[in-house]
């Protein structure tokens, strides 16, 4: 039996050493991606092309928030929202199946235009490389995180509010 074969399963190749304390920080991320990727798993089963959509976006915006250093426990509320607006989508299809409402469909369209927008300012966040440009966008993309938060939040209420019906 050779010395590799004593490793954990869940150590990554890249990553050599104690990790930083900031890393630790960031935990809260993998949960979200697991719950997240069952959704997708069983969106793939629902005959509703916007569903998958809108559960495609919302897998690639969690991927971007992984690739971010910077500002990252400052998505920790946005990211937990989106996940519970996806789960929320999973349970209104579970529940009504065929019989989904049009204002269904307008919710996830406006869901993924707002998940879009996310997306630009995350990739914000991953091109500011030098201290002195963080520096200076900082502030602007932590508004604009906060701008986008407040539109999930109330996105979450709607859709909560379709799940009343």
């Amino acid at each position: 039996m050779s010395a590799h074969s004593t490793k954990p399963l869940s150590s990554s190749p890249s990553r050599k050493g104690p990790q930083p304390a900031s890393e630790s920080k960031s935990d809260w991320l993998g949960p979200i991606i697991i719950t997240v990727e069952v959704v997708t798993a069983s969106a793939g089963l629902v005959p509703f092309p916007y569903v998958k959509g809108v559960v495609e976006t919302v897998k690639t915006v969690l991927e971007a928030v992984e690739k971010v250093k910077n500002n990252r426990d400052t998505l920790r509320e946005l990211c937990e929202d989106i996940a519970g607006i996806t789960a929320i989508v999973q349970d209104k299809l579970s529940a009504y199946g065929n019989n989904v409402a049009e204002e269904m469909v307008r919710q996830c369209k406006e869901f993924d235009i707002v998940l879009q927008d996310v997306l630009v300012v995350l990739h914000k966040m991953q091109k500011t490389q030098s201290f002195f440009k963080e520096m200076l966008r900082s502030r602007s993309i932590i508004d604009d995180i906060m701008k986008y938060q407040e539109k999930i939040k109330k996105l979450q209420s709607n859709f909560m509010s379709l799940t009343n019906l």
